[in-house]
């Protein structure tokens, strides 16, 4: 998906050192020839002949949609445009489900205002079953440890019913969170079974891994209750289902959905080869799953989105997806139920990530690539850049009820083909512990990182690469890394492995420095092929390359 195209440099790149000394090198020439790497330019397909068009002006109309839409393929018409008049909607399980399309088509379903909702009365889309996080009073205890029984330190004052409606328990732990039966409660706390209990003795604050927090970082669990009494009466999770089809075409513009059932994607595409899956301009709102899942899915445009108050991932890319851009749209309040989503996923796609805004996002904003673990079978490689990352000062306050430890506003996963990570703004991203700016989890590699802007993430390092050992055949770990030119005012870990060359490139970064600090000397570069010296710059010079950097962020 990517090609050499032209395009007007960011003046970042241009700039000389404070010192007035070009730095004219062998890694700035790297950074240079990686500039010219361009996506592919999106055009929005145009589609020929008469359009036969299916007009939704009613709830009984609307239920016969997907009816209608299979019907016209039969008659093979091939440009369906669906238009929707103003109004309520509620959809029902798979209220649209294509499989086994072999005919060239293209459907549009087009809201003038349209809302779509599972819900009968709309008040109830924000309502959550969870109760509010809650600290535990110390850690969790193992009470009957053959059979696995823990106990949760917290006295309260809930009456028998009220004990008896909370039927489920989850449990935060480090980097994700777990949910349990609840055995039962008393004044005391909640009980539950861990079938995957185990010890954990390696780290510096021993203990069982219900207790990850404290293990990890010596942290007090959180913990939130699941309650019978308030199930959302929602009908369906997923609008649309499209599996195993050929030359489908989908335009899906200017609807507001609002609320679904937790489990099923809102949009599950698999084994789709399409010209082009576009949806743009419409706003996605307190959907208790993911908003989209996409695998095996050629040519997807996701454009001028809003996205909000989503309880897991956004949009994920999943299993050879081609030729996705998710661009221009605004993600916030996502990941409320307190585990390790995304807003944006890329695994083993091809992909363009531009001019995002992620605000409140909860675990992560962007990941990309492929686990450590797992088989990788298809190319993961792309861009992102010009996107703006950060927490809001209400989210701060708060941000034990709403993230997670060992996480990052971008993260990548260890297996990468070739991925270019430059001009993104993050700040203020602070969560509850070993929360970076850029991680390189697990001893990414091929990973090309410069000219970011990354203030304030106090409480873990602007950029993290650390060295891990090789876990396949064939497959380096800390290999073919660039790290250059990044405005930071925290630490940085860029590491290569061993005394082997793995040829990872570290260019002059722009270091803020604040009153009272040495940054410069915690800074970790290990094992690297070639390393330039960082630089110590001002907040008026800082603040100049922001401003600069946002007209990018949000032309």
């Amino acid at each position: 998906m990517i090609y050499k195209l032209p395009f007007i440099v960011l003046l970042l790149l241009s700039f000389q050192f404070c010192d007035g000394q070009n730095n004219d090198t062998y890694i700035r020439q790297v950074v240079d020839s990686l500039d010219q790497i361009k996506p592919q330019q999106f055009k929005e397909l145009k589609t020929g002949g008469a359009a036969y068009v299916i007009r939704i002006k009613n709830q009984q109309e609307f239920d016969a949609i997907n009816k209608k839409i299979v019907n016209a393929i039969k008659k093979e018409h091939k440009n369906i445009v669906v238009k929707l008049e103003q109004g309520v909607y509620i959809f029902k399980e798979n209220h649209i489900r294509l499989e086994n399309i072999e005919k060239k088509v293209a459907i549009s379903i087009i809201g003038e205002k349209a809302i779509f909702t599972s819900y009968v009365d709309l008040e109830d889309a924000e309502k959550s079953v969870w109760s509010d996080i809650k600290q535990a009073e110390e850690i969790i205890q193992v009470v009957d440890k053959d059979n696995k029984r823990c106990m949760i330190p917290f006295q309260n004052q809930w009456g028998t019913d009220e004990r008896k409606a909370m039927s489920k328990v989850q449990v935060t732990q480090s980097y994700r969170s777990q949910i349990y039966d609840v055995d039962y409660i008393d004044s005391q706390g909640v009980f539950f079974v861990a079938p995957e209990l185990v010890w954990l003795s390696r780290f510096q604050n021993q203990g069982y891994n219900v207790n990850l927090d404290y293990v990890f970082r010596g942290a007090i669990p959180r913990f939130r209750l699941y309650d019978e009494r308030k199930k959302h009466p929602a009908l369906a999770s997923c609008f649309l289902r499209i599996n195993n089809s050929k030359g489908v075409t989908l335009n899906i513009s200017g609807i507001h959905f609002y609320g679904n059932k937790a489990g099923a994607p809102l949009f599950s595409m698999k084994d789709v080869e399409s010209d082009q899956v576009y949806v743009h301009n419409c706003t996605f709102e307190w959907i208790h799953g993911a908003v989209g899942v996409f695998a095996n899915v050629k040519n997807v445009t996701f454009d001028y989105n809003i996205v909000k108050n989503i309880d897991e991932h956004g949009v994920r890319f999943m299993n050879n997806c081609e030729n996705v851009h998710v661009t221009n749209n605004k993600f916030d309040n996502c990941g409320l139920a307190l585990g390790q989503s995304f807003c944006v996923t890329c695994w083993e796609s091809t992909y363009y990530v531009a001019k995002n805004e992620f605000c409140d996002f909860g675990y992560a904003a962007i990941g990309v690539g492929v686990w450590l673990n797992d088989n990788k079978q298809f190319a993961s490689k792309g861009i992102v850049e010009y996107n703006e990352m950060y927490y809001t000062s209400a989210y701060l306050s708060e941000n034990w009820k709403h993230t997670l430890m060992d996480s990052g506003a971008i993260y990548t996963w260890t297996q990468n083909d070739e991925v270019i990570i430059r001009y993104n703004y993050i700040h203020d991203y602070v969560g509850m512990a070993d929360n970076r700016g850029v991680f390189c989890d697990d001893g990414a590699c091929n990973l090309k990182i410069y000219g970011n802007i990354i203030l304030n993430t106090p409480n873990g390092y602007s950029i993290d690469s650390r060295k891990v050992k090789d876990q396949h055949e064939g497959f380096t770990n800390n290999a073919n890394n660039v790290m250059a030119y990044n405005i930071v005012d925290n630490s940085i870990c860029f590491m290569g492995y061993g005394d082997e060359e793995r040829h990872c490139l570290k260019g002059g970064n722009y270091i803020l420095q604040y009153d009272n600090q040495n940054i410069k000397k915690q800074m970790m570069y290990v094992d690297l092929e070639k390393s330039e010296e960082d630089v110590i710059v001002s907040k008026k010079w800082v603040k100049r390359r922001i401003n600069r950097l946002l007209k990018q962020v949000r032309r």
